[in-house]
């Protein structure tokens, strides 16, 4: 049996929601963890699903990308990241960048969810840097793009269905 591993790293929320949505709806078991708080063994895993949040132009889960990218490169990797800025901008383009070329080209799919700031959440230097960029403060999280994800799934034959 392929096992399946949810790594995601949220700074706010948005992509822990996202995570859950999608484990709900993926078939059998899985084992789903915080990435900081993970201390299984990435080897014992065929289907590793990683979502993150986008933060200051970063996706955030990039250095545990990098740290374990001799691993991720011999699984069937999925990557989805969370942010305000549109998955065709250039700034995701420049985020997805920063992965490294050989764990990006041999990913199974990639897609950029719309998220969302809580304003309640952010620290004093994040209130101004919203105030000096004034960024529209939107919720933008909306649970139909994991379907798009669970289709890309399927797509690549790591879940069963049309």
């Amino acid at each position: 049996m392929k096992r399946k591993l949810i790594l995601y790293r949220s700074k706010y929320g948005s992509t822990k929601e996202y995570i859950k949505e999608l484990a709900d709806r993926i078939e059998g078991d899985c084992v789903i963890s915080d990435v900081k708080k993970f201390s299984g063994n990435l080897k014992d895993y065929s289907i590793i699903i990683l979502g993150s949040c986008t933060y200051m132009g970063r996706i955030m889960i990039v250095d545990f990308i990098r740290e374990n990218k001799k691993i991720l490169k011999s699984r069937k990797v999925y990557l989805f990241s969370v942010g305000l800025i549109p998955e065709d901008s250039e700034a995701s383009r420049q985020s997805f960048e920063l992965i490294p070329e050989e764990v990006r080209r041999n990913l199974l799919g990639y897609r950029k969810l719309p998220g969302r700031i809580s304003v309640a959440k952010l620290n004093f230097f994040e209130r101004m840097i919203l105030k000096m960029t004034k960024a529209k403060l939107e919720d933008l999280v909306n649970y139909s793009h994991v379907g798009l994800i669970i289709d890309d799934l399927k797509e690549s034959g790591i879940l069963k269905g049309a």
